[in-house]
């Protein structure tokens, strides 16, 4: 099954034959008879999607619909409001509740199709970028939603200048949001000279019939557009082509002449989904990179680096060139955060991530492993070279002044263990467990210094 979906109607007929329509659409079907079974439902088997009657015997349907928006359990379930009714304002109060959509009945069922499919893809993107605001409020990670954003960029694409003047004069009476008008050509060549769209407004016959479809599926094509909201806009009634914008990208319809509240709240819904997909996508790149990086230095943590460490490994073989690998322990440390706190322990770690950085090459690769322990990896590079680069380091590290946070300055020094990973036919476990011994005979021969195998002598009077 492609998603759970539950049927809320009074009428057992209604709901049967709903379930038999989506069923053999391969979807999983529910049904509830009334408003609060239909409550009981959303929080227990948490369906992606609801079409409910707006006539329950029981409560609106408009109501149950506030109720499920307003739950943080529920609040991510898609809602399609149905009625046998076409009034506007049934149709903008269950928007303004929350509702994705409303469908009027009888309901053609290519066009139930298609917004299903729309919704429930637009829903699977928002699940796939993030958990579920029930998870976040689980792991204490929830974050209310703002109540303030930036300006939004809306761009209209209409079939006449006198159209698209009209339709940004509707949309302007009800949105404070800036608002463009745009021909088919201007948006495509000017996607890397101006800010892209929050969200666009297209008419589907612009200059010929259905290049509206065509420009959507050329925006949908480009990566500077992939993410803006798309609303279609088609003549009333026009459910075939209607059921198409969805299938090929559209993220809402609408159907002139359409009301300005009504157009405000479906543009104002699409920018909302837009900037939680953009907020979803945001945190996973900073997952990502906190999965990655280090935060306090900046450098790669351990878990990648020692992973990292094994393709370098592998490519050095491979390529027969000889790569060193540096640990680097600060000496002491544990006073200079005895002394005068943690704080001012990150302190000196972030600022010794900046002289090391500075004094490296922009090909040696570094992680932190440890709270005061750095692992360099220099490929392509000789003992003798890596010697003296680490020479260099140890004594920059020992000249440079840490400001503390009682106007004074501290000295901090460092301990290097040095090895070549051809020595060890190029094994991480045997380099690393060498390399450990090493810096551990430079502490033992007083800290401040470097050391290397006990065979090689080349650093010993380094101290």
């Amino acid at each position: 099954m492609s998603g759970k979906i539950l049927v809320v109607d009074p009428i057992t007929t209604n709901r049967l034959i709903l379930k038999v329509k989506l069923s053999s659409a391969q979807y999983n079907v529910i049904t509830a008879a009334n408003g609060e079974e239909a409550l009981s439902l959303c929080f227990k088997e948490q369906p992606d999607l609801v079409l409910m009657d707006v006539q329950l015997q029981d409560v609106n349907g408009v109501d149950v619909c506030r109720a499920i928006k307003e739950n943080i359990a529920s609040r991510d379930i898609l809602i399609v409001l149905l009625t046998t009714v076409n009034d506007n304002a049934i149709r903008l109060d269950g928007l303004q509740a929350g509702a994705d959509d409303f469908l009027y009945k009888p309901i053609d069922e290519v066009t139930l199709l298609a917004r299903v499919r729309s919704l429930l893809r637009n829903g699977n993107t928002i699940s796939e970028l993030g958990l579920k605001k029930t998870t976040y409020a689980e792991l204490g990670f929830y974050e209310p939603e703002e109540i303030f954003h930036k300006q939004a960029e809306i761009t209209i694409v209409g079939a006449s200048d006198n159209q698209s003047a009209k339709w940004k004069e509707i949309i302007g009476s009800t949105l404070s949001d800036k608002i463009n008008i745009a021909s088919k050509h201007s948006v495509l060549n000017n996607q890397n000279k101006r800010k892209v769209p929050d969200v666009f407004v297209i008419a589907i016959d612009i200059e010929s019939t259905n290049d509206g479809l065509r420009l959507m599926s050329d925006l949908r094509s480009r990566s500077a557009f992939r993410h803006s909201a798309l609303i279609m806009v088609l003549p009333r009634s026009d459910s075939e082509r209607a059921a198409t914008a969805l299938d090929l990208g559209a993220w809402d319809i609408c159907y002139e002449p359409f009301l300005a509240d009504e157009i405000g709240v479906r543009v104002l819904a699409q920018m909302a989904r837009k900037r939680r997909a953009d907020k979803l996508r945001l945190s996973l790149g900073d997952s990502l990179q906190m999965a990655l990086f280090d935060p306090l230095t900046g450098f790669y943590n351990r878990r990648y680096g020692l992973n990292q460490l094994n393709r370098i490994a592998a490519e050095s073989k491979r390529n027969k060139e000889e790569t060193i690998i540096s640990m680097i322990d600060i000496d002491h440390f544990k006073r200079v955060n005895d002394t005068y706190g943690h704080k001012m322990g990150d302190m000196v770690l972030s600022r010794l991530a900046e002289v090391m950085r500075k004094m490296m090459r922009k090909d040696d690769f570094i992680c932190r492993i440890g709270g005061e322990e750095f692992l360099v990896v220099m490929s392509n590079t000789t003992m003798d070279e890596a010697l003296e680069m680490s020479e260099k380091l140890r004594q920059k590290i020992s000249q440079t002044e840490f400001e503390a946070s009682d106007d004074r300055t501290i000295k901090i020094t460092a301990s290097f263990g040095i090895a070549e990973l051809s020595a060890f036919g190029f094994n991480i476990d045997d380099a690393l467990s060498s390399v450990d011994n090493a810096l551990y005979r430079a502490k033992f021969r007083g800290r401040n210094c470097i050391s290397t195998l006990p065979n090689d002598q080349r650093n010993e009077g380094v101290v």
